[in-house]
């Protein structure tokens, strides 16, 4: 598979011919199935954090708890990754709207680097993209 320069630089193949894969960490629902992952990625100006799955009202307190712990993480800012979030809703929003004034009062952003249809959807609805500093596809 070659690099392709159009993807984020998280999901481009290193030189070994690997794409990076940080261990994914978990939020089970209370069905007891897995809805969503993160994978906290430092980077040179802080942590990139890629979730995937669907943030629903059942997994939106873990992804605040991943978001949170992606903020202590490093100095720096906060960006992420939603490309492969397959369904957020209003839990899943606030959780994000939270954790960006909560960086904002520590003098830091967050930022959307990417998001699915869905999301993007969700987030120009409610007025959140430009808020998140998500741009034009």
């Amino acid at each position: 598979m070659s690099d392709r320069s159009d993807r984020p630089p998280h999901l481009r193949e290193t030189g070994d011919g690997e794409t990076p894969s940080p261990r994914p960490r978990l939020a089970q629902s209370p069905s007891g199935s897995y809805r969503v992952q993160g994978k906290a990625v430092p980077t040179t100006s802080g942590v990139l954090l890629v979730l995937a799955g669907e943030i629903d009202q059942d997994s939106a307190h873990e992804v605040r708890r991943m978001l949170e712990a992606a903020l202590r993480a490093g100095p720096g800012n906060l960006e992420l990754d939603l490309t492969a979030v397959t369904f957020c809703d209003s839990s899943g929003l606030n959780a994000v709207l939270a954790v960006r004034r909560a960086a904002e009062s520590d003098g830091r952003r967050l930022v959307v680097q990417a998001a699915g249809p869905r999301v993007r959807h969700l987030f120009d609805l409610t007025g959140a993209s430009s808020v998140l500093g998500l741009s034009d596809p």
